[in-house]
């Protein structure tokens, strides 16, 4: 991982898509989900307003 520099919130469509496999390995069994857009992620440094999913 690396490659994206933003938090989920903030990619887009067609940034997504480019890193696939990233993707699946930040969003894999998910911990954390955003309270503004509701993307979920591993680690709670790839959302901007992330809280514990339950």
């Amino acid at each position: 991982m690396g490659k994206l520099k933003d938090t989920l919130c903030k990619i887009s469509k067609k940034q997504a898509e480019k890193h696939r496999d990233e993707m699946d390995e930040i969003t894999g069994t998910s911990n954390f989900i955003c309270k503004d857009c509701e993307r979920t992620a591993i680690k709670k440094k790839w959302l901007c307003k992330p809280k514990k999913n339950k």
